[in-house]
């Protein structure tokens, strides 16, 4: 059970859909779901160099409150935009354990 004193981290969930215009070409664009906040419980973070490019990832691990969410989805925390790496669900105490990691544009 989570208490609510613990969801302190406001995350933004976006769902990405796919459309075609008239002219036959498909587009995709990011369609807001909900906003739900969360407990952070741990993150890693990884720097390394491969073929003279650097790479800078960010794994961050959340607990909420169980909500439909699709490994698919796009997560805003911080003005920074995530993936979802993993949904652990435990729908006996109505919450869930989402691991996410930094988009890198």
């Amino acid at each position: 059970m989570i208490f609510a004193g613990k969801l302190t981290e406001k995350l933004s969930f976006y769902s990405i859909e796919e459309t075609q215009g008239r002219s036959g070409f498909k587009d995709t664009s990011e369609v807001f779901k909900f906003e739900a906040y969360a407990e952070r419980l741990k993150n890693k973070e990884y720097i390394g160099e491969d073929a003279g490019e650097i790479f800078h990832t960010l794994d961050l691990q959340f607990r909420l409150r169980y909500r439909k969410i699709n490994e698919t989805d796009i997560v805003v925390y911080r003005d920074e935009r995530y993936r979802v790496l993993s949904i652990d669900e435990y729908r006996l105490q109505n919450e869930m354990v989402i691991k996410i990691s930094k988009i890198n544009e």
